[in-house]
């Protein structure tokens, strides 16, 4: 008999450091995904923060470029002013004329 109850008390012994065991695997996964969320977490933060960082020196970039004149567009800009004022000319000087010919044919409407 004594065999017996040692031989239980050693299956009980075995039984309670199996449990034992699979409380801390148990436990050790779930510090894991603690873990893995915590680092995902942070690294989602840090990748937000980049981001802003990223952005807000682009659009610096951006505004810098934008603010140097491009010649290009400078000299477009004064070809287009230019043809404007050579436009208003020929107008003040061809204005009185077609004023002129709009009278005389509202007038000389033959009925």
């Amino acid at each position: 008999m004594n065999n017996s109850s040692g031989s239980n008390a050693l299956i009980q012994q075995l039984l309670k450091a199996e449990e034992e065991a699979e409380s801390i695997v148990r436990r050790a996964k779930e510090n894991r995904v603690k873990l893995l969320n915590e680092a995902m977490a942070a690294a989602d933060k840090d990748l937000e923060v980049f981001r802003q960082n990223e952005q807000k020196q682009l659009m610096e970039e951006y505004n810098n470029e934008s603010a140097l004149e491009d010649p290009r567009s400078l000299l477009l800009e004064l070809r287009s002013q230019t043809f404007v004022d050579d436009c208003n000319i020929k107008l003040k000087e061809l204005k009185p004329k077609l004023v002129e010919q709009l009278v005389k044919a509202t007038l000389d409407i033959p009925i």
